[in-house]
């Protein structure tokens, strides 16, 4: 049989990504919910929470759905963002794969080479680092994070974030 030829609606495919933006514009624009951990979808959703939280340190953990270890940080981070234990601390997530398996934006940005990856922003700036990371690649790993000691690095880091000392 010979080979159909294809038609592409050209208005439906232009309203559908009209459509797509207005839903991402939108998603920017919603006001987070500061006691739990938001998914932060992209640099621009970043950027956007860094300015509506201006006076706010932001703790972003880097993750890979398919990492245990990622799974018991984001929900340590959780309780810690339900909790009263630190105000003025905005948690937030973002996984460090997209749809098709690729690094993200925002993950070649800040040059994630393992998960969990802790980043800690003041002003809109990463102020500090901490990974539970391989040594081959040369990341110090969180101290004491491998023990459960994550609260006390991020009292410590939000500390150093915050410019209280440490």
């Amino acid at each position: 049989p010979p080979l159909a030829a294809i038609s592409i609606d050209r208005r439906a495919v232009l309203d559908a990504a009209l459509a797509r933006q207005a839903a991402a514009d939108a998603a920017l624009a919603a006001p987070l919910d500061v006691r739990a951990v938001t998914e932060v979808a992209s640099v621009a959703h970043l950027e956007a929470v860094a300015d509506a939280h201006a006076g706010c340190v932001l703790a972003l953990v880097l993750h890979a759905r398919s990492c245990g270890t990622c799974k018991a940080l984001v929900a340590q981070l959780a309780s810690l963002a339900a909790s009263a234990e630190y105000p003025g601390v905005v948690f937030l997530k973002h996984d460090v794969r997209d749809a098709f398996d690729e690094a993200t934006d925002l993950s070649r940005l800040h040059r994630v080479r393992s998960t969990p990856t802790l980043l800690l922003f003041r002003g809109g700036a990463a102020v500090r680092r901490g990974a539970l990371a391989d040594s081959r690649v040369g990341v110090p790993a969180a101290p004491g994070a491998r023990e459960g000691g994550v609260r006390a690095w991020l009292r410590v880091a939000l500390a150093e974030a915050r410019g209280d000392g440490g």
